[in-house]
């Protein structure tokens, strides 16, 4: 986990995901890992990927009002590109 967030920090996404993926298979209940995936995957703009692993982390930790956050963030952001492709001519 922490290969990948230093490899997060350095922007280097792609080896990011792949360390914290194989964290994961490791440890898959590990605190804050699905968050920690989450986040690599909104910084690389994999959205839905993001969702579903912020909503994993938190069906883990429901008190996990981060997560709940960027979910709702997502959403919202979702939403509004939703909107603006039925809008374009």
């Amino acid at each position: 986990l922490y290969l990948g967030l230093a490899l997060a920090h350095l922007e280097r996404l792609h080896e990011a995901e792949a360390a914290i993926r194989q964290a994961l298979v490791v440890r898959p209940q590990g605190p804050h890992y699905h968050y920690s995936l989450a986040i690599v995957l909104k910084q690389q703009g994999k959205l839905q990927a993001a969702l579903a692993e912020f909503r994993t982390e938190l069906a883990g930790d429901p008190g996990n009002q981060e997560a709940r956050a960027q979910i709702a963030a997502i959403e919202s952001e979702l939403r509004g590109s939703h909107s603006e492709r039925n809008a374009a001519p």
